[in-house]
């Protein structure tokens, strides 16, 4: 879903929960990410969608180090659960980033992280597919 002002409260509530449950589901998401994240959700602006947050805002509301902030954001985009745009000052230098947080119609880890069921990787169960796991080091059991 993209960005979209003028709704009511029930309707940006709505779909800020169901970021927020997409990314704290995410079994490939480090918890660091995810708390950066989290942290991203409570600076989202009602109307647009959007947020701004520095990376010494994130800092200060998580609790982590720029490397561990930068990491996690690097997390997170990888994963598919937000989009950066850099935003500048007047005199050119950056300011922040605006966070487009991305809602995924189907949920499910996309290729590549975790596997995909179509594609043959381990995703819910290990006889989806011939390639391990990237963390759980599952195999397919031969049927």
């Amino acid at each position: 879903m993209t960005p979209q002002g003028g709704e009511n409260k029930n309707g940006f509530e709505a779909w800020k929960e169901s970021w927020m449950r997409q990314m704290m589901t995410d079994p490939d998401l480090s918890d660091g990410a995810k708390v950066v994240g989290m942290a991203v959700a409570l600076r989202l602006n009602r109307k647009t969608r959007l947020a701004f947050p520095s990376t010494q805002r994130l800092m200060a509301d998580t609790g982590k180090k720029r490397t561990a902030v930068k990491r996690a954001i690097s997390e997170l985009k990888n994963a598919g659960h937000v989009t950066t745009t850099p935003r500048f000052c007047e005199d050119n230098g950056q300011k922040s980033n605006n966070f487009v947080p991305t809602l995924r119609s189907d949920t499910r880890p996309p290729p590549g992280r975790g596997g995909d069921p179509r594609g043959g990787g381990c995703w819910t169960h290990p006889r989806s597919g011939s390639r391990p796991h990237p963390r759980s080091g599952c195999r397919p059991h031969n049927l």
